[in-house]
């Protein structure tokens, strides 16, 4: 290359260099923000779990005396599942989210105190929801805070399920479905003797367990119709009114499966509740269930269908129709500001960057180490 042509491209090189070199410091400036900020929320995520783990494994272990819970450890994985495979990492867009995100990490050191003050580990499990709650929403910027909601659920639903005998519901829907398969069978002419536990008829004296309990049992059939309603993606309130008609399922095929099973048992010699044959057919009473809460899906939506228009005359009472049809979801014929658009000065790296906000986040972290520490310390004291 002749001399000239290489003092062109040094002179070249030379003029983009400064221009370039400071394209790469914003950048890597920026870069850095985030690494820094993401590192501190995944710090106190990890810390904080870490901390309530003896907490937790207590309530684990409260769940696991229970044989019709032991599915729960699906439901973290499920939770974990959601997040890491449709979440999208990215700066919170919204300053009202970054404050709910603080809020919430608060209220989860808030419920991580007092259950370690008081060593109750149904505290620790809700500041564990809380804690990955705000987690994603200040990790997963990118994510509409709905979304994440919805997969907060599957871990939120351990809430509900009972470590007390006292608070299990399974022993209602017991009394119910005898009450109804005994009405049945007077009416199909089946002599039999119901009792506080069972029905006894004359080849068999069969508990009402053998048909509540295993896995056709209410909160495994509560947590499938939830997953169901989930990746069916229905507004709140329809899936909401949907998940509710689970009890009514659960009631018929429990009735139907002890006063079917009784009648071919006495008028065809036929057994149906063998240890072979029963899982089998809850298994399809649970399928049956679940089709029939997609089913009640569909007509909830058809029948709530929101408006396609709004009138000159009722445009107000359409628009909150729609809104509470579509809810968590924006209406379509209505025009909605993106989140950048409704904080077109909000900062996110200058808000994270506040004293106030590092402060409470720091002493947040404290607290969540602190009263692990203190349980920890009661229980293997």
């Amino acid at each position: 290359m002749p001399a000239t042509d290489q003092e062109k491209v040094a002179e070249e090189l030379e003029h983009d260099l400064p221009e370039n070199v400071a394209t790469v410091t914003d950048a890597e400036a920026e870069s850095g923000a985030a690494v820094s900020w993401w590192r501190t929320w995944d710090a106190i995520l990890v810390l904080g779990l870490a901390s309530l783990s003896p907490l937790l494994y207590m309530h684990a272990q409260q769940l696991w005396t229970n044989v019709d819970l032991r599915f729960f450890p699906v439901l973290p994985v499920i939770a974990l599942a959601l997040a890491y495979f449709c979440g999208k990492r990215g700066i919170c867009a919204s300053r009202n989210r970054a404050i709910f995100a603080t809020l919430f990490l608060i209220a989860a050191c808030v419920a991580a105190a007092y259950g370690a003050w008081k060593l109750l580990p149904w505290f620790a499990l809700l500041a564990a929801c809380l804690l990955w709650f705000s987690w994603m929403l200040a990790r997963l910027g990118k994510s509409p805070w709905y979304r994440i909601a919805g997969w907060l659920l599957p871990l939120a639903l351990l809430l509900t399920f009972p470590t007390d005998a006292n608070f299990d519901l399974t022993p209602t829907l017991e009394a119910e479905v005898l009450a109804t398969a005994s009405g049945s069978l007077d009416l199909v002419g089946v002599p039999h003797l119901p009792a506080d536990q069972g029905i006894s008829t004359k080849n068999a004296a069969l508990p009402v367990s053998r048909v509540c309990r295993g896995i056709s049992n209410p909160y495994l059939l509560l947590t499938l119709a939830l997953l169901l309603v989930m990746f069916t993606q229905r507004s709140f309130l329809i899936a909401l009114l949907t998940w509710l008609t689970v009890p009514l399922w659960s009631w018929l095929a429990c009735s139907s499966h002890l006063a079917a099973g009784l009648y071919l048992l006495e008028e065809k010699e036929l057994v149906v509740f063998t240890d072979q044959r029963n899982p089998l057919v809850q298994a399809g009473l649970v399928v049956l269930c679940l089709f029939f809460v997609w089913l009640s899906s569909i007509a909830l939506r058809n029948l709530f269908a929101p408006f396609i228009g709004y009138s000159t005359t009722s445009n107000a009472v359409h628009k909150f129709y729609n809104w509470l049809m579509y809810w968590p979801e924006p209406d379509p014929l209505r025009k909605r500001r993106s989140e950048s658009e409704q904080d077109p000065y909000y900062s996110p790296y200058a808000f994270w960057n506040k004293r106030v906000v590092r402060v409470c986040l720091y002493a947040s972290l404290l607290v969540l180490v602190s009263a692990g520490g203190y349980a920890g310390y009661q229980i293997f004291s």
